[in-house]
């Protein structure tokens, strides 16, 4: 019999919060009007989501492939100014909580409240 116990996986709900700017690179084919990509966050939200959710799956194979994305939705953004503005997303991650604090809390790339779990 095998004495390790497996650790139980758990699905949380984060923001995932990128920069105007940064997620114009990722959206706009060519050198485009910034309302463009307001324009698209508003009309076409899904073709946003679906390039995050791309990106963001990357990433995290990159930094922890033991973390699973299951769910990512355009939520917001926070100004009209590209200089300082962030759009917002609400996403899902799976994973041991040992594994999701390693890509999400403060200062991580999922911002997360570990004070006040709220697990799905």
């Amino acid at each position: 019999m095998n004495n390790i116990s497996k650790e139980i996986k758990i699905t949380i709900k984060v923001k995932l919060i990128i920069p105007l700017q940064e997620l114009a690179i990722y959206i706009l084919k060519r050198r485009k009007e910034n309302s463009v990509l307001l324009d698209t966050l508003n009309k076409n939200p899904e073709k946003v989501n679906q390039t995050v959710k791309r990106i963001t799956r990357g990433v995290l194979r990159i930094i922890n492939p033991n973390v699973r994305l299951k769910q990512i939705k355009f939520s917001y953004y926070d100004s009209v100014k590209f200089i300082y503005g962030s759009a917002y997303f609400d996403a899902k991650l799976r994973g041991t909580e040992k594994e999701l604090r390693k890509v999400a809390g403060v200062n991580k790339i999922f911002q997360y409240d570990w004070e006040n779990l709220n697990r799905d």
